[in-house]
């Protein structure tokens, strides 16, 4: 009968995180549950993102550890009140970049997660943040200037 029941529990156990890594299934899923994991626990936040890529040691990566010490000094800039989406960059079907505005009591923060898909399910490739806009805005203003004008003359 304990056999039994063993097996149920680890059956019911694989079938229930077989489920929740499912329904993480895109990399928008993913950052949700990145930046609500980010209200509680940085930590937390960047061993899940990461343990998405099987290729990351999430045990033995010293990278890790600084980009935790990077992110649980943003407490500096207040409270998380939410994220918002800036823009996806599309180089192909499988390789995707996702810029989010994280929104601290003091300032935004640009968070980049580059999203690749090797086969069927999506990993993490790279992931930086940032509180400088500056060269964002300057882009924006280029891409301004750049633009066609339209001459009155006759």
């Amino acid at each position: 009968m304990k056999k039994i029941l063993l097996g149920l529990l680890l059956v019911s156990v694989f079938c229930i995180g077989k489920g929740q890594s499912d329904s993480l299934n895109t990399p928008e899923k993913i950052v949700d549950h990145f930046f609500f994991l980010m209200q509680d626990n940085s930590d937390n936040a960047v061993d899940f993102l990461f343990s998405t890529n099987p290729f990351f040691d999430i045990e033995r990566m010293p990278q890790l550890e600084e980009i935790k010490g990077q992110l649980n000094k943003l407490f500096y800039f207040g409270n998380l009140h939410g994220y918002e989406l800036s823009s996806v960059k599309t180089m192909s079907p499988s390789l995707k970049m996702f810029t989010y505005i994280a929104r601290y009591t003091r300032q935004p923060i640009r968070v980049d997660f580059y999203f690749y898909k090797p086969n069927k399910r999506w990993q993490i490739q790279t992931f930086m943040f940032d509180e400088d806009f500056r060269a964002d805005f300057e882009k924006i203003d280029a891409e301004f200037l750049n633009q066609k004008t339209i001459n009155f003359e006759d």
